[in-house]
This record gives structure tokens, C-alpha cells and sequence, in this order.
């Protein structure tokens, strides 16, 4: 018996009217054929559910999307042949911050348009196969899976709000639908190395799911590099847990700032497979652990069948000079942190945009034009489109 997930991330899909910085005029064309790509892979795949882990949408600016994008994406997802969960990014909300979720964001007005396959999953649970409408491909009533979504959150915060998550996942009655796997959607900075420093703009996984321990897999988002599969076997709970992060299904000019000559290369649209497997009858004891241990969980990256090459996606010269742009206000900002003596958003808040918000913006100008640039309008755009995108 197999139930078969296929994890994406980081969509970072844009109004029909705009053409994404440095990306070819025929952006929009690309992104359906690479979706319509992956809508294949997931028929051929034979998928149970597929799960999006945040950055739906691009730009945070809700007033960009207009009625005809929202139809327009909700007819990409009528492609895909089964249930989707998913959880909001820091791109799907204004400011990123959560409590902007319902006033009227792109992520928002999408499930508004009410796509019957698409369930936002946040602070929620769905328990399959059968707690969903969905006829799975497969006879799996012998196991049940948990499926639990945590939405963006700054890292300080998103490390407060996993606790308190975690605890929610244990206190949960399930019923006889016990889940014998929980598997949990996330979008958050962090990354496989375990020697992080605690006060820093990211978070170790090891740290990250020591928070979630009552969580076995979690799908990861935000970060669009891919890493190996991440395992450890919990000291609290003694059960394995396992991190998926593969390559993000968007690509931004953000993604080559460190570098043009790897990602270039590297950055391929691509998809994880997670295959849960029940080779018997599984028994679950008081302590929520597999006798004989007949659950097994394989997850493997694939990349898309169809995808553009980085030559055709993006304007070379023009990603150059947005390179060198972001450069620019990265330091302009690091200075800001020092002159102003914000410490701690230094340490919580990574996102540009999110960061500029915080302050006056004549007076941003007028403090870079005097340090940092000598064309003030150019300032001014640069900023401008921080506030936008992040």
C-alpha cells in the first residue's frame, strides 16, 4: 500500500500584465508550460495530493492582481488531478506579516475565487485518506497521515509560533483516524547547517524540528536553493523526522544575487516525491510509535520534465545590473540597521522591503542620497520596489 505526496514551492507567480525583472518577454508563457509540465508529472506520478509550501503569488501588492490573473491561475490548477494544500508565504501577504492575510491579499483573493481542489491548511490539519473528499489512488484505510500547515512568520517568531504548534499537534483528538505519520507544510529562513549562531537571520533544521517534534516530515519552503534531504531521529520522541527541500518551482532575480556563474547551472524547476509505504498491517502503541516498524518513507527530488533553460528565461545584462542594484541598497540598508540602532530587526528581519517599511521614505532618500547614491530618484525606485516585492 503506497500514498504519494508531490511537494512544490515558492511559485512566485505574477499579474498577466507584468514581466518579472530581467526575465524574457515570454515569462508568462514559460511559467505555463512548465506548470502544465508538472500537472503531467502529476497524473503520470499517480498523486494523491500535492502540497504547496508558500510564495504562491510574487508581488505583495494586492491592488497588481486584478479578477482576471485570479481566473487565470485557478485555471492552471484545474490541470492538476488531485486535492492541493497549501500555506501562505511571505510574498502571498502585504508586509509579510500574517495578520494582513484577509485584507484583501493576492493569496486571499485567490481562495476567494473558490477552487474546489485548493485548501489553505494554516494552523489546520487534514487527516487522509479519510477526512477529505477525494478518492486516493490506492486502498490505504490500513494508515492515516496528518497533513498541518505553519505559515510564514520572521524566524524569532516562527520558532515561538512551531512550539506552540507542536503542542497543538499533540493535544489533537483524532478520533480513530489516529495519524501513524504527521507530515507539516512550513515556509520560514532555515537552513541544514547546524552551526547557525541562535541570533541570527536563519535557523539550524536540528533546531527548527527539535521545536516540532511531534512532527515526522516537513515540507519546506522560502529558501529557493535546494539541500539534500535532511534526517535526525528525535531526542525527545526517539522517531526519525526528515526535512524536503527541493529547488523552488519559481525563479526570481533574487535567486542569483550570490552568484551567476552556479545557479545558472543548478536552479532547475523541480518537485519532491515523498512515497509513504505499509508493508502490513500497522500497529500503533501508547507511545505513538510504529510496532515492527512498517511504515517506510522515501523522498526523492525530481526535476521537471519540461523547464526553460536559464539562457531563454532571463536577460543576462539586464540581471547583471539588478545585481548590482540589490548590492546597493543591501548596504544601504545594513547602514540604516547601524545608524538608527535596530538591532534587533537586524536579526529578525531579513526581508528588505519589510525592513523599509519601518521608516519614512523621504528620509530614506534623503540619507542615501547623502551617503550612498547621487541620483535620488534612482533611490527612490530602488526603495520603491523593495516596498513592492520585498
Amino acid at each position: 500500500m503506497t500514498f504519494k505526496i508531490l511537494h512544490i514551492t515558492d511559485l512566485h507567480l505574477n499579474p498577466l500584465t507584468q514581466i518579472p525583472q530581467s526575465r524574457s518577454e515570454d515569462y508568462h508563457e514559460h511559467v505555463r508550460k512548465e506548470w502544465t509540465s508538472f500537472a503531467e508529472v502529476a497524473k503520470i506520478e499517480k498523486a494523491d495530493v500535492i502540497c504547496i509550501s508558500g510564495d504562491i503569488f510574487h508581488l505583495k501588492n494586492p491592488r497588481r492582481y486584478v479578477s482576471e490573473d485570479v481566473l487565470y491561475y485557478n485555471e492552471l490548477f484545474d490541470l492538476l488531478p488531485c486535492p492541493v494544500l497549501l500555506i501562505p508565504g511571505n510574498h502571498d501577504m502585504q508586509a509579510s506579516a500574517y495578520e494582513n492575510i484577509n485584507k484583501n491579499s493576492p493569496f486571499r483573493l485567490f481562495q476567494k475565487a473558490g477552487h474546489p481542489n485548493l485548501r489553505d491548511i494554516s494552523f489546520d490539519n487534514v487527516v487522509f485518506p479519510a477526512s477529505i473528499d477525494h478518492e486516493v489512488n490506492q486502498s490505504n484505510t490500513d494508515f492515516m497521515v496528518a497533513i498541518y500547515g505553519l505559515p510564514y512568520f520572521p524566524i524569532h517568531e516562527y520558532m515561538i509560533r512551531a512550539r506552540q504548534f507542536n503542542e497543538k499537534i499533540g493535544e489533537l483528538d483524532y478520533g480513530e483516524e489516529f495519524p501513524n505519520l504527521k507530515i507539516c507544510l512550513g515556509h520560514c529562513d532555515a537552513l541544514p547547517q547546524d552551526d547557525i549562531p541562535l541570533h541570527w537571520d536563519y535557523v539550524a533544521y536540528k533546531h527548527l524540528m527539535d521545536e516540532l517534534y511531534n512532527v515526522d516530515v516537513l515540507l519546506l519552503g522560502h529558501i529557493h536553493q535546494s539541500f539534500p534531504v535532511w534526517t535526525q531521529t528525535n531526542e525527545t520522541t526517539g522517531r526519525t523526522q526528515m526535512v524536503s527541500k527541493p529547488w523552488s518551482f519559481g525563479r526570481v532575480v533574487r535567486d542569483y544575487f550570490t552568484s551567476t556563474e552556479v545557479l545558472e547551472h543548478q536552479h532547475i524547476p523541480s518537485y519532491a516525491v515523498i512515497e509513504i509505504q505499509c508493508h502490513g498491517t500497522p500497529s500503533i502503541t501508547a507511545q505513538n510509535t510504529l510496532e515492527n516498524k512498517m511504515l517506510t518513507v522515501d523522498i526523492k527530488y525530481k526535476q521537471l520534465p519540461f523547464f526553460v533553460p536559464f539562457e531563454q528565461a532571463f536577460l543576462r545584462e539586464s540581471l547583471i545590473k539588478q545585481i548590482d542594484d540589490s548590492r546597493k541598497v543591501s548596504s544601504f540598508i545594513a547602514k540604516l540597521k547601524e545608524e538608527f540602532g535596530t538591532v534587533d530587526d537586524a536579526f529578525t528581519i531579513a526581508n528588505p522591503g519589510d525592513f523599509l517599511t519601518k521608516f519614512d521614505l523621504q528620509d530614506l532618500i534623503t540619507k542615501a542620497k547623502l551617503e550612498t547614491y547621487v541620483d535620488p530618484v534612482a533611490v527612490r525606485n530602488l526603495i520603491q520596489h523593495y516596498l513592492e516585492t520585498g
